[in-house]
């Protein structure tokens, strides 16, 4: 199986991609959410509501895993498994960092400002303790 260098993994995750979260719920199903996200130093950050069920499901069971995929050719893919926290230390300004990669620096502070709780907003910090690569070149 072709994998991926350190630099086209590191280049593949700084492009604004649509990952996909998988937690898992209290009944051992799987729970799949389309999320944005940032990487940095071997971590990934998202940006969420605690009300929301993959956050109740981390709650639970810490234990998560992500997919991001490329959509054209080469085609490539990351999946990580890792451990995940919840976290509210600076969230407002971490929210705008990772929107800014999806939405433009001018985007980024309107749309956190639309979806930002005080009270409820959080940054979920995935620890990855596997993590595979695959390219079709």
């Amino acid at each position: 199986m072709p994998v991926m260098t350190n630099a086209r993994i590191n280049a593949f995750l700084v492009e604004p991609r649509i990952a996909h979260l998988v937690t898992i719920h209290p009944n051992q199903s799987p729970h799949v959410s389309p999320v944005w996200y940032a990487y940095s130093k071997g971590q990934f950050e998202i940006f969420s509501d605690r009300n929301y069920r993959k956050v109740k499901n981390i709650n639970e069971n810490d234990l998560t895993a992500l997919s991001i995929a490329g959509e054209t050719e080469p085609y490539e893919y990351i999946s990580v498994e890792g451990h995940m926290t919840i976290n509210t230390d600076h969230v407002k300004e971490r929210g705008v960092s990772i929107a800014k990669r999806y939405q433009g620096a001018e985007q980024a502070e309107l749309f956190i400002s639309k979806y930002y709780d005080a009270e409820t907003s959080v940054i979920l910090t995935l620890f990855p303790t596997k993590f595979i690569s695959w390219t079709s070149d």
